[in-house]
């Protein structure tokens, strides 16, 4: 099975954990020229949550969320910028950046992963 075919998979099951603790589906795969977030998700609190789903099927290239790297962090910030302009979105509303992997089966939420 090719990786963007795993990373559905991933994508998929995070996105119904998510829903299953109250969270609901802003965004799936959101695009812009900065780059691109792969969940974005309203907290029962109204808190908007941007994920990054990461996996990993061995540990050879390290743990998956030591895949979300400074710069993977900026981008996924700069991004989320662009979401919240374009989404007109109220000045007041809280943000939260959230790593979910997935890691030889296991899957780990990490709320605040980064800011």
């Amino acid at each position: 099975m090719n990786t963007r075919k795993v990373g559905k998979i991933y994508e998929d099951a995070a996105e119904d954990y998510l829903n299953s603790k109250g969270y609901q589906t802003l965004e799936k795969n959101y695009h812009c020229r900065y780059g691109e977030i792969d969940l974005i998700v309203r907290s029962e609190e109204g808190v908007v949550v941007f994920v990054e789903v990461k996996g990993r099927s061995k540990t050879n290239w390290g743990e998956p969320a030591e895949a979300v790297t400074p710069l993977k962090q900026k981008k996924i910030l700069r991004t989320a910028q662009d979401y919240i302009y374009k989404s007109c979105l109220n000045t007041e509303t809280e943000y939260r950046f959230d790593v979910i992997t997935f890691d030889r089966g296991r899957m780990e939420h990490i709320e605040n992963a980064f800011c």
